[in-house]
């Protein structure tokens, strides 16, 4: 975890998940069932397997906690290691919503869930995502169909890239909706 300054042997995150011996299961890096999730049903999140302070942290100690750290990223663990332990809120995507945990407040802040209502992300739904510069800006960086990539929530691995989440169905049931409301 790079904001820590420290390596995962001495803050804790050796990785994504592990197997911790004690409890005989394999343990998810930012999992915490002492919390709730905001805005999903899903299991809790919080930096609880974290050891140490993060910049995020510092800058909130260092400032008598009058510096407001927001931490934003389309995965939880990203959002919740990189804000740290101190921070303000931590929000990361969860289906088309912005997530957040009971550990950093009560409710989502209002403009979250304002945003969360508006269908932006799902209005993308369908579309495609084409690749913005001339041909020749792509050539100081590595090749379209790399070996290594992964085919990650149904993209592909190629531009152009259709636009549709983990279920192409909410394509549908997303356009269905904002044209009911």
């Amino acid at each position: 975890m790079i904001l820590s300054g420290a390596y995962g042997r001495t803050n804790g995150i050796i990785a994504n998940s592990w197997y911790d011996r004690v409890e005989r299961r394999r343990v998810y890096c930012v999992e915490d069932t002492s919390v709730q999730l905001l805005g999903s049903d899903a299991e809790g999140r919080s930096p609880a397997n974290f050891v140490g302070l993060t910049y995020g942290d510092m800058l909130r100690i260092n400032t008598a906690f009058h510096a407001k750290v927001l931490s934003l990223s389309n995965k939880d663990r990203a959002a919740i290691l990189s804000g740290g332990k101190f921070a303000n809120i931590a929000l990361w995507m969860k289906d088309s919503l912005f997530v957040s945990s009971t550990y950093y407040a009560r409710t989502l802040p209002l403009w979250v869930q304002k945003f969360n209502t508006s269908g932006k992300i799902n209005s993308y739904f369908g579309s495609v995502w084409e690749k913005s510069l001339p041909a020749a800006a792509y050539d100081e960086v590595d090749r379209d169909d790399a070996p290594y990539e992964e085919d990650n929530d149904g993209f592909g691995r190629t531009f152009p890239h259709r636009i549709c989440g983990k279920d192409a169905r909410a394509i549908t049931s997303s356009r269905s909706s904002a044209n009911s409301g």
